[in-house]
């Protein structure tokens, strides 16, 4: 058996999917189970994703603790494995504390070495900090588990059998080959806002561009109850379809919420606009210009990390936590993983205080500009991309129970 713990959406289907689609693929029998941890960006949707993907169960680091357990002592079994994909290590550490279950990692910091049994690393940098503190057996180089997220289906998206969004589309009079993502996030803070907001964007959009297309990549662990009522309240009609829905933008326009093949449909896009998260490096990765976008224009909402996450959000902190994130964004050299990584610029930031047409005029004229697109695109060459986590780790697994 192997628990597999995680942390937010975007490590759900960022880091633990390829790993789980790996050990599906390779080893069947190995019962899978999720335990997901405390985590200010959860949206609830977590569950039905990670069954999604392959797990047998899921179910939260709280219900995991109050389970008895036959405590494993060191050297008597291999299984069960706990495998931490994101979080903090603590949690980890409690539970191998409390089975003494094997514990292995993924994670740039080599902490608790006494009681972790091994480490997978993302990168050759973070793998020479671990040689100077570890054994060589103790750790493995896997590579960047993001990448292995991106799988591509070859599959184009409307299917022909959604009859009444097809209907829908017919009215829409547009056949532009220049198609414009947006992808509203994973975090229900962002996408709860974003689609409050984007409809409006892509309305200024098609005023100027008439015959630019726009879709919105649905993250797995999004929530419908959360978005379609945004779009309600924005003043849209939120059409319901079965692998797309509509947004009713206009009586002759109509933008596309993809909820399957979404690679597919990014790696197709002339353009991609997100907020800082993991999907940049997704993005960057299928070779589309993309465009990050953070207004802070409710900073306050964002959830902190660590003890300044204990900080209550009510009326007498809000300033203060305004406070807090505007001075983080100062400081932040890039926000943006491919930045981050390539250590330079690549992918340009906006983060500031945007409204609708703000951000409609910054898109239209990054969409206008081909050769800045092109630039863009060239750039990400620059990006350490290191694939082959999910199989490194898929082995490392397979060899311990076989």
């Amino acid at each position: 058996m192997l628990y597999v713990l995680v942390n937010s959406p975007g490590e759900l289907s960022g880091w633990m999917a390829p790993v789980v689609l790996y050990l599906r693929q390779h080893a069947p029998e190995l019962k899978i189970i999720a335990v997901t941890l405390p985590c200010p960006y959860a949206s609830g949707g977590e569950r039905q994703a990670a069954l999604s993907i392959g797990v047998q169960d899921v179910i939260t680091m709280w219900q995991f603790l109050k389970t008895k357990t036959i405590k494993v002592k060191k050297g008597q079994c291999d299984l069960p494995l706990i495998l931490q994909l994101g979080g903090d290590p603590m949690w980890g550490f409690l539970l191998h504390i409390k089975t003494g279950y094997s514990w292995l990692i993924y994670t740039k910091r080599p902490k608790f070495k006494r009681f972790v049994s091994h480490y997978f690393v993302p990168n050759r940098e973070t793998a020479e900090k671990f040689a100077k503190v570890l054994p060589q057996d103790k750790y493995s180089l896997a590579g960047n588990l993001i990448l292995d997220s991106v799988k591509l289906t070859g599959k184009s998206v409307p299917p022909k059998d959604d009859t009444r969004v097809e209907e829908k589309k017919e009215k829409k009079g547009n056949n532009s080959k220049i198609r414009l993502a947006i992808l509203p996030g994973s975090r229900p803070f962002e996408y709860e806002r974003a689609f409050a907001f984007y409809p409006k964007v892509a309305e200024l959009l098609h005023k100027r561009l008439p015959k630019l297309s726009i879709f919105f990549p649905l993250a797995p662990t999004a929530k419908k109850e959360i978005y379609a009522k945004s779009i309600k309240n924005a003043g849209y009609e939120y059409i319901e379809g079965d692998r797309i829905d509509l947004i009713k933008i206009t009586d002759d326009f109509f933008v596309d919420i993809v909820k399957q093949n979404t690679f597919d449909e990014i790696k197709n896009a002339t353009m991609a606009v997100a907020f800082p998260g993991t999907n940049n490096l997704q993005i960057a990765y299928l070779g589309t210009p993309l465009i990050c976008l953070a207004p802070t224009n409710y900073a306050e909402e964002i959830p902190l990390d660590g003890l300044l996450g204990l900080i209550p959000n009510c009326a007498l902190t809000r300033k203060l936590k305004r406070l807090i994130i505007e001075k983080i964004n100062k400081n932040l050299d890039f926000a943006s993983l491919p930045n981050i990584l390539a250590k330079k610029q690549i992918v340009p930031e906006i983060r500031r205080v945007l409204w609708e047409d703000d951000c409609a005029k910054i898109i239209e004229q990054y969409l206008l500009d081909m050769g800045t697109l092109e630039r863009i695109k060239n750039s990400y060459k620059d990006i350490p991309f290191d694939t082959g986590a999910d199989e490194v780790i898929g082995e490392y697994i397979i060899h311990g129970i076989r």
